[in-house]
């Protein structure tokens, strides 16, 4: 029996470890009861007004972060993926795709998928559905997310 994705060696899951956990995770977590303290146990109204702009850069979003640094936006991808990876059960082995197939149209796409990282998602729905024709799939993330990402050709970003 194969070993679960989740226990399979992976560059992937290095990067929760890594960049992703060490350069940002851990310190948002080492500064969050400073800044819950500060701002009075107030649940963050402002995205702009957080934990990691009291930790970091006040003004600066999440992605903006993120994405000014090559490196974290690579790891931030690769972990992402490896939590999708690490599902015990797949998107498409949950929701009956062939629904989706039968309310097709043409030129029309058919999923996308809005904040979908490097498309890993649609990779599983194309494994599952490979008639369906180019154009059906469709990626939408953030510029500074998909910057750099090695996309699947069969999907439209």
């Amino acid at each position: 029996m194969a070993a679960p994705a989740w226990e399979t060696p992976s560059t992937r899951l290095c990067a929760w470890y890594g960049g992703f956990y060490g350069e940002l995770i851990s310190p948002l977590l080492r500064t969050l009861p400073y800044f819950l303290k500060e701002s009075g146990y107030k649940n963050p109204t402002d995205n702009a007004d957080c934990n990691l702009q009291y930790w970091r850069e006040p003004g600066v979003s999440f992605f903006e972060y993120v994405g000014s640094n090559p490196l974290l936006t690579a790891d931030f991808n690769d972990a992402m993926e490896s939590n999708s990876r690490g599902n015990l059960t797949d998107w498409v082995d949950v929701y009956p795709t062939k629904n989706l197939l039968e309310g097709a149209r043409p030129g029309r796409p058919l999923v996308v998928d809005v904040g979908g990282g490097k498309g890993h998602d649609l990779v599983k729905f194309h494994v599952r559905h490979l008639e369906i024709p180019a154009g059906s799939l469709v990626l939408q993330d953030l510029p500074i997310i998909l910057k750099g990402a090695d996309v699947n050709p069969v999907i439209t970003v």
